[in-house]
């Protein structure tokens, strides 16, 4: 005879009444079964063949259309929101960083070339362009994680973000939307889309994002962080028979907004004579050789608003053409070919620093980046100094242009048991990058200056501040 033990005993009566407390739920699935009830099918193309959500063995984030609307995404960086596991860095409009799971690079270059991809109907958005461009008249988004480089042609090991985007139709149909919010928002946006004929039929959208900026420079001028976007998409599908569809496409976006508002968050101390503390006593004008709150003169009392020497932009023109023709030959074999060239064009304006320099400006090199002189401050007495010169200008310039062409063909096929698919991948990118940056950074040259001569005796030798101008081009080609 075997004797159960007081744990065995324990697990038994565990189970029970798992089973028990389970049986209610199982018997209104079932009753909701009956009725008709069951979840919704999500279609995605993960694995470049629609099919549910459920039998897809790969960790998918979608968005049907129904989700974007009433959550109202308009924008990428909504959509990663949205997305566990899922980083976007928007430093600058021509570098931004995306993680997925972690996976992704904060490398800046145009020779760089981030893990994570964006695709629109199949087609690759080269740089940062993918995230720069409105969400509207979309199937669906797809973010797929992990890697993705079998079936995308790409070398997307972080994962991808797939914009689905709806198409011809042989019904007329339309939509419009429209949007009103505070600081004048005005999101308006509309689709069109029906027959030419019984084997041609067009869609044709457009949308336009405005609101004024979030930041205000109180010196006048355009405001920080408005927005001023606009796009238009159209699609010809060419259907002569069941076996065989042609469908072209044309989109373009432009961007014309201010760049982001920066403004010191914590004032910070200013260490920069610590370096040479050695030759030098101890000073009561400049305690240990550090400035607290080096930058509080130039710290606004509201984080939102306040005077700035210029307000930085961001400029994009983003637009492409495919080419994509399915044909299902007579012996069950899907063949697709996808050909696309895109061009991308954005400019990124930016003052990394967030501070007024009430000083004369003065060119720094041709692209009309700026200097302050502040010589006349500088040379006058440690308390001018201190309250009249900040120790940060940073001036910011980058200019990206790309073109490029890429070329996919695949072929699929199958049985009731197994699929399989096989294909080429090409793709020629043309990159054209300028980086120019005017800085100033006085504090090290200056504070060091006067520390000698208030140790020492006589008058500051006259320091300027510490300036220059940073200026690279790069090409590349892949």
């Amino acid at each position: 005879m075997k004797i159960i033990s007081t744990l065995e005993c324990q697990l038994v009566i565990l189970c029970g009444a798992l089973l028990l407390a389970l049986s209610p739920e199982l018997k209104a699935q079932e009753g909701a079964d009956a009725a008709g009830l069951v979840l919704d099918e999500i279609t995605v193309s993960a694995r470049r063949r629609d099919e549910n959500l459920q039998d897809v063995p790969i960790a998918v984030q979608a968005f049907s259309s129904e989700d974007l609307e009433i959550a109202g995404i308009k924008d990428f960086s909504e959509v990663v929101g949205r997305t566990p596991g899922m980083i976007f860095s928007t430093g600058s409009g021509v570098d931004h960083e995306i993680f997925i799971r972690g996976i992704g690079s904060d490398i800046q270059g145009a020779a760089a070339d981030n893990p994570v991809g964006i695709f629109v109907d199949g087609v690759f958005m080269s740089r940062s362009s993918g995230t720069n461009i409105g969400l509207y008249d979309l199937e669906r988004v797809e973010v797929l994680k992990g890697p993705q480089s079998l079936r995308f042609g790409k070398n997307i090991v972080g994962g991808l973000i797939h914009y689905v985007t709806k198409k011809p139709s042989q019904e007329l149909e339309g939509s419009t939307d429209i949007t009103v919010g505070d600081y004048n928002q005005l999101d308006v946006s509309g689709a069109i889309r029906g027959p030419i004929s019984d084997t041609v039929s067009f869609s044709l959208a457009g949308s336009s994002n405005n609101h004024d900026g979030y930041g205000k420079n109180t010196l006048g001028g355009p405001d920080a962080e408005d927005l001023q976007r606009q796009a238009v998409r159209g699609h010809l599908l060419f259907e002569p028979s069941d076996d065989l569809s042609i469908l072209l496409s044309a989109d373009y976006n432009r961007n014309r907004s201010t760049g982001r508002w920066n403004d010191i968050d914590i004032a910070g101390d200013s260490e920069a004579v610590t370096f040479n503390g050695f030759f030098a006593p101890p000073i009561p004008q400049l305690p240990g050789f550090v400035l607290p709150n080096r930058n509080q003169p130039f710290r606004n009392t509201d984080r939102r608003s306040g005077p700035r020497n210029f307000v930085g932009s961001h400029s994009g023109d983003i637009s492409g053409l495919s080419a994509t023709i399915n044909w299902t030959t007579d012996n069950g074999l899907d063949l697709q070919s996808i050909t696309a060239f895109r061009d991308t064009d954005l400019t990124y304006y930016d003052d990394g620093c967030g501070v007024n320099w009430d000083h004369p400006l003065r060119p720094a090199g041709n692209d009309g980046l700026l200097i302050p002189d502040a010589s006349a401050s500088i040379i006058g007495d440690v308390d001018t100094y201190l309250n009249e010169v900040s120790d940060c200008w940073f001036h910011v310039l980058k200019k990206d242009n790309s073109q490029q062409f890429s070329q996919e063909l695949r072929v699929s096929g199958g049985n009731d048991r197994t699929t399989w698919s096989v294909g080429g991948y090409y793709l020629s990118e043309d990159i054209e990058r300028d980086e120019n940056i005017a800085y100033s950074f006085p504090d090290f040259n200056v504070i060091t200056d006067w520390a000698f001569s208030i140790a020492f005796g006589g008058a500051p030798g006259g320091a300027v501040q510490t300036e220059g101008l940073s200026e690279a081009k790069t090409l590349a080609d892949s």
